[in-house]
């Protein structure tokens, strides 16, 4: 069962994860649920790479907005948003950048970051 499903949250980008690479993923989207006192404490509490919630520095993260319709997918899936076997989203897009031209991997954006379908699947 999942305790935080019905918990209002909001998403943002590991922009640093320095003091904890086990815990964070650099470049990746996490889910971050309500805390004021946190916030007050210029913290955040996320649901990092072990499912669990915890308090990290607000300036490791930048908030994002996500489209509508990925927040529904996301709220209907499991908490971990596309694990991406120990590589960032930036280290897939770099990996790309030479086999691909600019429209093609900016296509392939929303996959990396959303979940979505790649297009032209």
């Amino acid at each position: 069962m999942n305790p935080h499903k019905n918990v209002p949250s909001h998403f943002a980008v590991c922009v640093n994860n320095s003091r904890y690479p086990a815990s964070l993923a650099l470049y990746k989207i996490y889910r971050v649920l309500p805390d004021e006192d946190a916030t007050r404490n210029g913290e955040l509490r996320v649901l990092d790479e072990s499912g669990e919630d915890y308090l990290y520095p607000a300036d490791h993260f930048m908030p994002i907005e996500v489209p509508s319709a990925v927040e529904q997918a996301i709220s209907k899936s499991p908490l971990v948003i596309q694990k991406t076997e120990e590589a960032s989203v930036l280290d897939l897009l770099v990996s790309q950048a030479e086999d691909l031209g600019p429209k093609d991997l900016s296509m392939n954006v929303d996959y990396y970051l959303y979940g979505l379908p790649k297009r032209g699947d």
